[in-house]
């Protein structure tokens, strides 16, 4: 599962774009209180409310947004891209710039964490 606090970053980004960062104090700041309020009112049970497929939706919209963000930086690329179209474009025609170095350390570090993550390194156990 995505971590939540890509999802926050995302959803901060997407209101914050563009304005000083007084802007995004005030959003944290905002977001605790509410947060805060509704933790003394005990309103937790309205996420209850909220669909499984909304809520798995939003999770695959947030890693393909984080995926299609990383891939460039992954790859050794400098390119500007705000969308996923953007980045298919960018890849296709700065594919011929790819940087070795980076791309075999993004290859070694992918592989270390999956490895890590399943749990197949004996010495590990």
């Amino acid at each position: 599962m995505i971590p939540y606090q890509a999802s926050v970053a995302i959803i901060t980004l997407s209101y914050t774009a563009g304005k000083p960062p007084e802007f995004t104090i005030i959003l944290a700041f905002l977001t605790g209180l509410i947060t805060l309020g509704m933790g003394v009112l005990q309103l937790g049970f309205i996420v209850n409310f909220i669909s499984t497929p909304v809520m798995s939706g939003f999770t695959s919209a947030v890693a393909i947004t984080i995926i299609s963000t990383q891939v460039k930086s992954l790859l050794g690329l400098h390119f500007k891209a705000n969308g996923i179209l953007e980045v298919i474009d960018g890849l296709v025609s700065d594919v011929h710039q790819t940087k070795l170095h980076d791309t075999v350390l993004s290859v070694i570090c992918i592989t270390s964490l999956i490895f890590l993550q399943v749990g197949h390194i004996p010495f590990l156990r």
